[in-house]
């Protein structure tokens, strides 16, 4: 399930963008909101959204100084607002579109289907990958993906645990997630990206639920719980 985030602090505005992508995606999207600059920093930092529909001015600022937030993009960005005066700025931050209020709703729609096909795409056209590269001041270390037990966000940084070693990587755990996807990777916890094929044991009614082969307990959050239980029921 992909993520959207709706920030803007029109709450109607909010809703009206809600209703058109349940509407017509159903499930398909997982929607979280904010309604300004300080909950939307919040939000996308904890979310870690794939799409961010953007309103430009609210009450504590504009879109533009929530992006300025970040020192890396990793979500597709749109903005929505009734300020065509600021598209000029915003093109700098390369979103994927600027949609003027009142807009079609069928504008939306027709990006967001863009977007969902463009990931199908990549996925489908990239070569299968083994190893990927953790970049440090002066190095590049290659780690072989079936050697990975777990990625740990830490702030913008995320720990690979190897059953050998731990390396600290300079790119966030939403990056670690998008280029594992395809490889066994389960996202259990807003902090935790695990390789299910080294869960040893999961327990449903504990916090850490999760033990991993190398003895690493694993925190589950409430909404994954469900995922986690289906899956290994798969393997039975």
């Amino acid at each position: 399930m992909k993520k959207i985030a709706i920030i803007d602090d029109n709450k109607a505005a909010r809703e009206a963008i809600k209703n058109i992508i349940e509407h017509n995606f159903k499930s398909n999207f997982e929607l979280k909101e904010a309604n300004n600059v300080s909950s939307g920093h919040h939000l996308i930092t904890e979310f870690q959204p794939d799409i961010v529909l953007l309103d430009m001015e609210m009450g504590d600022g504009t879109g533009l100084d929530l992006i300025h937030l970040f020192s890396e993009i990793n979500f597709k960005l749109i903005f929505i607002t009734a300020h065509k005066d600021y598209a000029l700025k915003a093109i700098k931050h390369r979103p994927y579109a600027y949609l003027l209020k009142p807009f079609n709703p069928f504008d939306l729609i027709k990006i967001i289907n863009e977007l969902v096909s463009e990931k199908k795409s990549k996925l489908q056209s990239n070569n299968p990958v083994d190893k990927i590269a953790i970049k440090n001041q002066d190095t590049t270390i290659l780690i072989d993906i079936k050697d990975i037990i777990r990625c740990e966000a830490d702030g913008s940084y995320t720990k690979i645990t190897t059953f050998d070693n731990h390396y600290m990587a300079s790119k966030n755990l939403k990056h670690f997630e998008g280029l594992l996807e395809s490889s066994n990777f389960l996202r259990v916890h807003n902090a935790h990206l695990i390789n299910v094929n080294y869960i040893q044991e999961f327990n449903r009614h504990l916090q850490s639920g999760i033990t991993m082969k190398n003895g690493d307990k694993i925190p589950v959050s409430s909404r994954k719980t469900k995922t986690i239980s289906s899956f290994l029921a798969s393997l039975g």
